[in-house]
């Protein structure tokens, strides 16, 4: 995945919150985990947002955490953590060893230090390592994510296009299309596959900068539009 649309779903995933980040974590996880990973519906949680398991029963507890960027003092950083986990202490820590934080934002160090203060142990996955879990997911999977999040698709399957033909070009795939007449392993074909990739990156470029353009437009507030509600299977805690 290139820089450009890292970082659009960087920026899409800092301005997602409170419950829509929770939905966006679950659809995260589940394309990462499938049946690994399980919801908690946030009114009976118990401190637990999600459980990540392996074939033996161990796992991971999840504390999600999406503040509004506008308003997020690290005061309620703490507040909000040193109560989720204590939480974990007394509902969850017997059968799951570990305890995950997964935020909308970068860890800066004054929260690093905290929660390495409140749990040593504690995994933290900031918006930074949403983006490479995203990343290593088949395109399937990341349309799917860049859908939620709001994201032109035209912009994402462009993206996917040029990958793919780099990717047989490199591996030294043949490419044959009977109806046309395209065999990329004769001088015509090599020629209308140098076309068709350069078709498909200016495109790309055209709509990157009509998405730059726009954001500048309105002083760079474009991405505030409400991701799409994801349905969800939840574990409900009693």
């Amino acid at each position: 995945m290139d820089k450009y649309t890292k970082k659009e779903i960087e920026k899409r995933i800092k301005l997602t919150t409170r419950i829509q980040f929770e939905e966006l974590i679950d659809l995260i996880f589940q394309e990462k985990y499938g049946l690994n990973y399980t919801p908690v519906k946030s009114a009976q949680d118990k401190g637990c947002d999600g459980i990540i398991e392996d074939e033996t029963g161990n796992g991971v507890i999840l504390a999600v955490y999406g503040p509004d960027p506008t308003n997020n003092p690290l005061s309620r950083f703490k507040d909000k953590l040193k109560k989720d986990y204590q939480s974990y202490i007394e509902n969850w820590v017997n059968k799951y060893n570990f305890w995950m934080v997964v935020y909308n934002n970068e860890f800066t160090a004054d929260r690093i230090l905290f929660l390495d203060s409140l749990c040593p142990t504690a995994k933290k996955v900031g918006v930074k390592e949403l983006v490479s879990i995203i990343c290593s997911l088949f395109y399937p999977k990341q349309r799917k994510i860049a859908l939620y999040l709001g994201i032109e698709l035209e912009l994402f399957r462009n993206y996917v296009f040029i990958q793919v033909l780099e990717e047989m070009k490199n591996r030294g795939v043949r490419l044959i299309a009977t109806s046309q007449g395209i065999d990329t392993s004769t001088a015509e074909g090599t020629f209308f596959y140098t076309i068709l990739s350069g078709v498909a990156q200016l495109e790309r470029e055209m709509i990157k900068s009509r998405v730059l353009s726009e954001c500048r437009r309105q002083d760079c507030s474009l991405m505030t539009t409400a991701p799409r509600p994801l349905r969800r299977l939840y574990l409900c805690c009693n």
